[in-house]
C-alpha cells in the first residue's frame, strides 16, 4: 500500500491538505527538515488529495517528518499522554506477562 503525504508546512505551521488551495498556490514546503522543498497540493477527482514535491520525485522522509510534527502538535495542545500496559514474553515459562501497568501523565513542554 502506498502512503500519500497529507501534511505540509505553510507559514511555519503544520497544515492538512484540506486546509490549502490546489497546486503551487498552496505555498507549502516539505516537513522534512533535510528537504524543505516546494510542494504541490494535488486535489483532483480520481486519487486521494495529497502533497507532492514540485521538483523531485520524493525526498524519502516527508511522511515520517509530518507524522512526527503532528504527534508533537497533538501533545502540545492536549498536554497529556497515555501508554498501554506493557506486555513482555518470559522465555523460561514460555508465556506472556504484564511487565508494567498503563501509564498516563501530563506534559509541561514539547520541543
Amino acid at each position: 500500500m502506498t502512503s500519500n503525504l497529507t501534511y505540509a508546512i505553510h507559514k511555519n505551521e503544520l497544515v492538512h491538505i484540506s486546509q490549502v488551495t490546489s497546486g503551487l498556490d498552496c505555498n507549502c514546503i516539505c516537513p522534512n527538515s533535510n528537504c524543505k522543498g516546494k510542494l504541490v497540493a494535488r486535489k483532483g477527482k480520481v486519487k486521494s488529495h495529497h502533497f507532492a514535491h514540485y521538483s523531485l520525485e520524493d525526498c524519502g522522509g516527508a511522511i515520517e517528518s509530518s507524522l512526527h510534527l503532528l504527534a508533537k502538535d497533538i501533545l502540545r495542545k492536549t498536554k497529556v499522554f497515555a501508554l498501554p500496559d506493557l506486555i513482555g514474553y518470559e522465555l523460561k515459562s514460555n508465556r506472556t506477562a504484564k511487565v508494567a501497568n498503563k501509564l498516563t501523565g501530563k506534559i509541561e513542554k514539547v520541543e
